[in-house]
């Protein structure tokens, strides 16, 4: 059996875990590129090289790129959790 990734849509039948698990990949990949933009330059010998330069890379994003990341990701987030209350609202979930 396929083990049940965030790339595995058919195992996730819920409409709103879907939306959800793209927006978090959305994020994820702004993150993630910008590290392997600047790790992949130079050899990594083995792991422990190639996780000493992500830390290193991690520590050397600037707070203005975070700000800007979360300021983008946050308008979207905001989207996708008004998105899963309609759904849950189709579906009959009163809330608390």
């Amino acid at each position: 059996s396929e083990p049940n990734t965030d790339l595995n849509f058919q195992k996730r039948p819920q409409r709103g875990r879907l939306v959800l698990n793209i927006f978090f990949l959305k994020l994820d990949f702004a993150v993630w590129s910008t590290l392997e933009k600047e790790t992949n330059w130079t050899f990594q010998p083995n792991v422990d090289s190639l996780k000493a330069a992500v830390v290193k890379e991690w520590n050397n994003l600037s707070e203005n790129f975070i700000i800007k990341s979360c300021k983008t990701f946050r308008h979207r987030s905001e989207a996708v959790i008004a998105a899963e209350a309609a759904i849950l609202s189709e579906h009959g979930y009163k809330g608390r």
